[in-house]
């Protein structure tokens, strides 16, 4: 249809205002999936001058960069494919650019080359050619780029890749510069980082970026390289602040590089270390789970790669020559800043509400609770907070929404918004960052990487020498396994301290995800996705915070795979999300017999005992009923203290419907079940005036 316009003369070139940054995005986003699945580099390169704003046909330049774009993957098995915009001429509000699709593929005849933009052309006119097509495309884009007053050529022979090249008048308008628009601060300009990627193009692009706005910039090409500069380095009393580095190189890649760097000993002073890598969800939680400062997903915005190095490091403190080694018994150096901030975690699965909870806690954090944002914007009007914690993906307002209407109050334009997300699609910091949010964190939530982003933007307004929370466990000393099928435990308790606690959780996990699977598999065969989608993505989350590795896996797997809507794959790969989650199911399931025991032996009397304190249990009465009216999870640790007391008393009885009312979060129930013990043993809640 495009043609037959163009050949007849029919087809009008709009005039509009973009954004050249828009297209570029759209276009990384279109081709990230192929990239990756071919295992080839996709790079973008803006040069210097290059406005921002443009005036043209968007739609048209978009349909020219996706053709040759699609060529360019299509011919390319290994190695890269290169989009560069270069600033030719510039006069008033006029712009004559080039781009440049540049790949490394099998490359094309130079005898073809002269009829390469006819009308059904093809470089393989054979009738066993490999590559399909109608012989159109080139010829639409030769047409496209005469009605934009410019020209197309090709640079190309056989096995040595091809440079597909055209040129365009466009108008410019508003802000002109296309990466990073504002001043860096003195400590960005003296930075010093070290690119690390194999790929020779990337480094390239990455270092010239980097020297737009930091300092001294080095680069190499592998893991191995890379350890030997940042040992130099330190060596020289000259150590690199920042590292940029792939996840996927040859030999080590990047991750077991960041692991062998936190790891050496010859480093007094430890980089901040940035991984990149196309959009796989699963190395975002690696990359997390080995201590990565910062994930983005390539080709990175030079825009984006500024803020990342910001809120990192904190917009005016800068490195400070680099960050001092911790040992593992201190994992966190960040406590101290955020000890007495109070907290609005916005959250809408109970489990991982609990688990940030419990986390926020003993670092001596006050933390409010909202289950959507919803909820979020009736608690900031009612209540002074420190920051947020925001999830993204929550029922009846999801946290971009939420964010966005925060920032539109003056009031609000300062609060910190730190933004947990389980995403891993292209673009989700930016996301974040246009919706108005600060900082952002993967899930499963690290307490380092989360503790960190908190002290960067957050600054307590309470006591600063509240201590951090020593809060008992609420079953004492538990007696816990060694081991559990499906559980990383070591890991899961660096998370979840407390044993009592985890036990009760996962016990808790067990109740509600029993039939989980069932329901999934319902959902699919009934030709409702999206609430299998919602099942898989839910438990996803409770499964990184318990460090179910296999389960959480298995489900990421079935969740990507439905998101591209296949549920036929879907299927199959269920039955092994399926045996996942029976083994963890059943591993948590044994700790149901010492868990009923533990309570058995609560209920017994303590020996010379002489009764139940009944002005203690007032006190911690009164307290639970005000912590379970304000819905504040702190009432379990409460309830966990006044239990043992009301075993011994004439309330015995009623504990156990107390336990269970909490256990369920029916708060309200559980005031009531007070209101009868308080009855009973004649004591005064002193509630509202209402004993």
């Amino acid at each position: 249809l495009d043609f037959s316009k163009i050949e007849a003369g029919r087809l009008e070139l709009e005039n509009a205002e973009f954004r050249l940054g828009d297209i570029l995005k759209n276009l990384t986003d279109l081709f990230t999936e192929k990239v990756s699945e071919k295992g080839i580099e996709l790079i973008i390169s803006v040069a210097d001058g290059v406005p921002a704003h443009l005036v043209g046909d968007s739609l048209r330049l978009s349909q020219l960069l996706i053709n040759l774009t699609n060529n360019a993957m299509k011919f390319t098995d290994r190695g890269e494919v290169v989009i560069r915009v270069s600033l030719i001429t510039r006069k008033g509000d006029r712009v004559r650019l080039r781009f440049e699709v540049a790949d490394s593929g099998i490359g094309i005849d130079r005898a073809v080359l002269p009829t390469l933009f006819s009308s059904f052309s093809q470089a393989d006119s054979s009738t066993t050619r490999r590559y399909g097509g109608t012989g159109l495309g080139l010829a639409i884009c030769k047409q496209l780029v005469e009605l934009m007053g410019g020209e197309i050529g090709v640079e190309s022979e056989s096995d040595k890749g091809s440079t597909f090249y055209f040129t365009a008048e466009l108008g410019i308008c508003g802000p002109q510069e296309p990466g990073v628009d504002r001043p860096s601060p003195e400590w960005v300009r003296n930075l010093k980082v070290l690119v690390v990627d194999n790929n020779d193009t990337s480094r390239e692009v990455y270092t010239e970026v980097l020297r737009s706005f930091a300092g001294q910039i080095a680069s190499c090409g592998s893991g191995e390289a890379a350890l030997r500069e940042l040992v130099a380095a330190a060596d020289s009393e000259a150590p690199f602040h920042l590292v940029l580095m792939d996840w996927r190189m040859p030999g080590m890649d990047g991750i077991t590089t960041l692991e062998k760097i936190r790891g050496t000993e010859g480093l007094s002073h430890l980089p901040v270390i940035i991984m990149t890598a196309f959009g796989r969800e699963a190395v975002r939680h690696r990359a997390g789970e080995a201590s990565a400062d910062a994930f983005l997903i390539k080709p990175v915005k030079p825009s984006l790669l500024f803020d990342t190095i910001l809120g990192i490091f904190g917009p005016e403190n800068g490195p400070e020559n680099g960050r001092k080694k911790r040992s593992p018994s201190d994992p966190c150096e960040y406590v101290e800043k955020i000890q007495g901030s109070r907290l609005l975690l916005v959250e809408d699965n109970l489990i991982n509400q609990q688990v940030t909870t419990e986390m926020l806690q003993s670092a001596g954090v006050i933390v409010d609770t909202a289950d959507n944002g919803v909820d979020a914007l009736r608690a900031i009007q009612a209540a002074r907070y420190d920051g947020l914690l925001m999830d993204i993906q929550m029922p009846e307002m999801d946290g971009y929404e939420a964010t966005r209407i925060i920032r539109n109050e003056p009031r609000f334009q300062n609060l910190p918004i730190i933004a947990m997300t389980a995403h891993a699609l292209k673009g989700d910091m930016e996301k974040c960052i246009e919706a108005g949010m600060n900082d952002y964190v993967t899930k499963p939530v690290q307490s380092e990487r989360l503790f960190a982003a908190l002290a960067r933007w957050v600054t307590p307004s309470g006591s600063p020498d509240l201590p951090a929370a020593t809060a008992e466990d609420p079953a004492g000393e538990v007696d816990f396994p060694n081991r559990l099928p499906g559980i990383d435990l070591p890991a899961a308790l660096t998370r979840i301290k407390r044993k009592g606690l985890f036990r009760k959780l996962l016990l808790e996990f067990v109740d509600r995800h029993s039939d989980t699977a069932r329901e999934i598999r319902t959902a699919l065969n009934t030709g409702h996705p999206d609430h299998a989608l919602r099942l898989i993505h839910n438990l996803k989350g409770v499964a990184g915070n318990f460090s179910a590795t296999h389960l959480y896996a298995a489900a990421l797997a079935l969740e990507s795979t439905l998101r591209k809507g296949d549920t036929e794959a879907a299927s199959t790969r269920l039955p092994a999300f399926e045996a996942a989650l029976d083994r963890v199911l059943k591993g948590a399931n044994r700790l149901r017999d010492t868990a009923e025991r533990d309570s058995r032996e609560a209920a017994e009397p303590i020996p010379n005992e002489k009764g139940a304190d009944l002005s203690e249990i007032a006190g911690l009465s009164a307290k639970l009923a005000r912590l379970l009216e304000d819905h504040d999870f702190a009432a379990e640790e409460v309830f966990e203290q006044l239990r043992k007391r009301l075993m011994q008393s004439k309330a015995r009885d009623l504990t156990p419907d107390l336990e269970a009312h909490i256990n369920a979060l029916d708060f309200e129930g559980g005031v009531g079940v007070l209101k009868k013990i308080a009855h009973r043993l004649h004591v005064s809640l002193n509630l509202n005036g209402n004993g």
